[in-house]
């Protein structure tokens, strides 16, 4: 399996609380950049003014934890969402 392939089928499993989606599938990733063990993740939220709530910071927390058990070294950026 690609290593981006890897990394979304474990984000898949974590659901966006507005929408019930995965981070996946509701766009809330916009990208994933691979380098060796080091995985560069952009987040945009659903709507401006999110980027503070307590959702996309529990996601936040989600997709750290998950990558870090499976051995990644992870950095995760915002993205403001487009309109």
């Amino acid at each position: 399996m690609e290593k981006s392939e890897e990394i979304k089928k474990i984000l898949k499993d974590i659901k966006d609380p507005h929408t019930g989606k995965d981070i996946i599938d509701s766009k809330i990733i916009r990208d994933i950049k691979l380098n060796g063990k080091n995985v560069s993740i952009s987040i945009t939220p659903p709507y401006s003014g999110c980027v503070g709530c307590v959702f996309i910071q529990g996601i936040y927390m989600e997709i750290y934890e998950k990558l870090k058990k499976k051995g990644f070294e992870v950095s995760i950026n915002f993205k403001s969402p487009e309109f």
